[in-house]
């Protein structure tokens, strides 16, 4: 290959480069986005159906993640149909997203096992990806959140401690009926206490009464 022929080749890739760097920001699908939504590649248009969807890597509580989502305009992913769930892995995969968890607008914190979208639909009545032996409820029933790990068969499906133990990156979803979402459904903003934050006082509790007891033990075993 000449001098003349290696620089078409360069300067053919330089091309594709800028292309994929823009990608993303100047798809016209995108303007059914609203203007809150921040244009990078990370903010991606549905192929066929009147969503767009934005991959946040910024790690936030589930509560946290969906109120975010809220303040622009949009809510937490809902998941109804097959098509969504695989656009949703797809788009991972071709970002190289990192984190394989993300939350999902899914939880169950109004009542137990009883798991809703953000817009209020029952998790049950429609499409879902749940792992096997997924949602659980335990001898404490303390996870009511779901969550997606993208990397696991399809992205499969989980619940999850909303909060306990490390925040996870999330997707919002923005779409033309989507301007004025609410509260969220099974969640709102203003209660003050769940299961988990119940379970928190309760072992909080037992581990200081524990703790004053054996102390207390100490004091009369050193006298």
């Amino acid at each position: 290959m000449d001098l003349s022929s290696r620089c078409k080749v360069i300067a053919l890739g330089a091309s594709e480069v800028v292309t994929l760097a823009k990608q993303g920001t100047t798809d016209p699908r995108l303007k059914r986005c609203p203007p809150t939504a921040p244009r990078s590649r990370f903010l991606k248009a549905a192929p066929d159906w009147d969503k767009c969807y934005e991959f946040r890597l910024q790690r936030r509580s589930w509560r946290s993640a969906h109120i975010s989502c809220l303040e622009k305009k949009g809510r937490l992913v809902t998941i109804r149909e097959r098509r969504i769930q695989r656009f949703l892995v797809d788009t991972m995969y071709g970002l190289r997203f990192g984190p394989r968890r993300v939350w999902i607008g899914a939880n169950d914190r109004a009542n137990e096992m009883q798991w809703v979208w953000v817009t209020g639909e029952s998790v049950h009545s429609g499409y879902s990806n749940w792992a096997r032996g997924q949602p659980s409820c335990g001898i404490t029933c303390i996870e009511d959140c779901a969550v997606m790990n993208w990397r696991e068969a399809g992205g499969r499906w989980h619940d999850y401690h909303c909060s306990w133990f490390d925040d996870l990156p999330y997707i919002c979803e923005y779409g033309s009926n989507s301007a004025h979402i609410g509260q969220v459904k099974g969640h709102t903003q203003n209660s003050s206490f769940g299961t988990e934050s119940l379970v928190f006082l309760i072992v909080g509790l037992l581990l200081g009464l524990s703790s004053g007891f054996c102390l207390f033990v100490f004091i009369l075993l050193r006298r």
